[in-house]
């Protein structure tokens, strides 16, 4: 079947019904998508990029709002993608209660061969997760900077994750963890992140996730691990 190319999505906005499954936007097999300056209420999918065939590569989504996210879904998930920048994005779900949101997770990484991917500057709430990577296999080369991930049921929680920076997010008011890292996830630099006021612990990882490098973050409560700098 073969990919296609340069596909642009701009300026548009898109509703989807709430009882409804659909996804807004899928890019399936795509290489260097440009989506700038959407708006979507509701659905499934706010952005879909999946490649079946190999790898697809320079995503970007910019400048976009994603909003009342329900059905278990999903604000942007991205699956077996090389090269992607996702910036400066609101995802907003319907999650007033803790652990009582419809939405799964704001941002969502699939592992397996995804690499060279940029979450910069983006600002997700009322969420499952806030920003999660799946361990379908390891993600590396991952930037999740500048982020502002406040009121989901959890921040910033990945698994599998290797060789990639967390650093400058501020990870306030989620319902359990701020920021943890886990699943094996071995080689990250955790670095200035403030991570205060969350429901469980504020920064954590598991038994299987060391070394990593955690320096400069600020946080009221950690899980004590020997190589977790939290003043």
């Amino acid at each position: 079947i073969g990919k296609s190319r340069k596909i642009s999505i701009n300026d548009i906005q898109i509703s989807v019904p709430k009882s409804s499954y659909g996804s807004a936007i899928v890019l399936a097999d795509v290489d260097d998508a440009n989506v700038k300056n959407v708006v979507v209420d509701g659905g499934g999918y706010g952005v879909l990029s999946i490649a079946y065939e190999g790898v697809s590569t320079n995503f970007k989504l910019t400048d976009s709002f994603f909003t009342d996210i329900a059905n278990s879904g999903v604000g942007v998930r991205i699956v077996r993608n090389r090269e992607v920048t996702i910036r400066n994005n609101r995802i907003t779900g319907n999650n007033e209660v803790y652990g009582d949101s419809d939405c799964y997770s704001g941002i969502d990484i699939v592992g397996g061969e995804s690499q060279g991917i940029r979450l910069l500057d983006n600002v997700i709430t009322g969420c499952g997760w806030g920003i999660f990577v799946n361990d379908e296999g390891p993600v590396t080369d991952l930037q999740i900077r500048n982020n502002f991930v406040f009121k989901n049921s959890d921040g910033i929680f990945v698994l599998g994750l290797k060789n990639s920076q967390l650093i400058g997010n501020r990870v306030h008011f989620n319902g359990f963890s701020g920021i943890g890292v886990n699943g094996g996830s071995t080689g990250n630099m955790i670095l200035h992140n403030v991570v205060t006021g969350n429901g469980f612990t504020d920064m954590s990882h598991d038994a299987t996730s060391t070394p990593n490098t955690w320096i400069g973050n600020t946080c009221e409560t950690s899980d004590e691990g020997e190589d977790v700098d939290c003043p």
